[in-house]
């Protein structure tokens, strides 16, 4: 009899956790479920905010230039903002900030440019004067000293939203010769910030691999262009613009790399399958001069404008 009783009571416990084990599965499904809810909630939250402003970003009417200053330790530094059209204050937009080569403004690059056209919030940083009198961006031998300009983009971007909606998650760089190359150090010092680069007869006096995410990279440059060669210049310390461009590939980790298809009389090089899903771009053009390059319709695929296809690429970034 008491064997009997022992037995019924094993059973009973075994019952008693076998029924736990199912409620504690039950709860843990459960449990799972809330998680995987509470994860798509913050998931609709996050787009909700990348899609909308309420942060009370000032109103600012479409299509119109506003000029902004900001102190950066003892340097008052200027930049300017244009807005697309139908700009809407309450949706957040993507960025393009625009630098101009040595000598330049960002009112100079917005006027020659064509990135107002774009349905982006383009904004146009000014330079400041280097040792020798000309205005120039950070990393040239002909700029002053230091990171002085990655901490100006860096207040700037910092700025913007207090006065612009703005899509943190879409911010991409763009610049012509000395701008260009300052483009990339910007991107490298920034690489939680910016997306993507691209550049535009491009002097790359200083190579950077970025310790975060890398950013996609596009480079047009023409084989004729004197001020910045294609073929480098030792004198200068200038890079040969293939061999940048594989040096960019290789800081990206670029498994695939399409040496060259030609177009009309243009090179494109392309390196794909990279780290953090970038690409690097490469576009040789013919018979330009050094400055905003023009491409022919054969490598825009009729897109209208070098802008535009700056953009799309951009778009096709993230």
């Amino acid at each position: 009899m008491k064997r009997i009783l022992i037995v019924g009571a094993i059973a009973t416990a075994l019952f008693a956790l076998t029924m736990l084990f199912m409620h504690i599965q039950t709860l843990s499904q459960k449990i799972n479920l809330l998680e995987a809810q509470v994860a798509q909630a913050e998931r609709a939250a996050a787009a909700f905010n990348r899609s909308f402003c309420s942060t009370g970003a000032a109103e600012v009417r479409d299509g119109v230039t506003i000029r902004h200053t900001i102190q950066v330790g003892d340097t008052a530094r200027t930049y300017q903002v244009h807005t697309p059209p139908s700009y809407d204050p309450s949706i957040r937009y993507p960025v393009v900030v625009n630098f101009d080569g040595i000598e330049g403004s960002g009112e100079r690059m917005e006027a020659y440019s064509g990135m107002d056209n774009l349905p982006v919030i383009a904004v146009y940083p000014d330079s400041v004067d280097g040792p020798l009198g000309f205005s120039a961006w950070q990393g040239a031998p002909y700029s002053r000293e230091g990171e002085y300009d990655t901490t100006f983009i860096e207040a700037m971007l910092d700025e913007l939203p207090s006065n612009y909606c703005v899509d943190n998650g879409r911010i991409f760089a763009t610049g012509m010769s000395n701008g260009g190359g300052f483009a990339m150090l910007a991107a490298c010092g920034l690489p939680d910030r910016i997306r993507a680069v691209a550049t535009v007869s491009g002097a790359f006096y200083k190579s950077c691999k970025a310790s975060g995410r890398q950013p996609s990279v596009l480079a047009l440059h023409s084989s004729t262009d004197r001020q910045v060669p294609l073929v480098g210049s030792k004198e200068r310390k200038l890079p040969k613009i293939t061999d940048w461009a594989q040096r960019e590939a290789r800081y990206r980790d670029c498994k695939e790399a399409n040496n060259s298809v030609e177009q009309n009389g243009s090179r494109v090089y392309d390196w794909t399958n990279c780290q953090d899903e970038s690409t690097v771009r490469l576009i040789v053009l013919q018979n330009q001069n050094h400055g905003w390059l023009y491409l022919p319709d054969s490598v825009q695929n009729r897109t209208p404008s070098t802008a535009q296809y700056v953009w799309d690429f951009f778009k096709n970034s993230v």
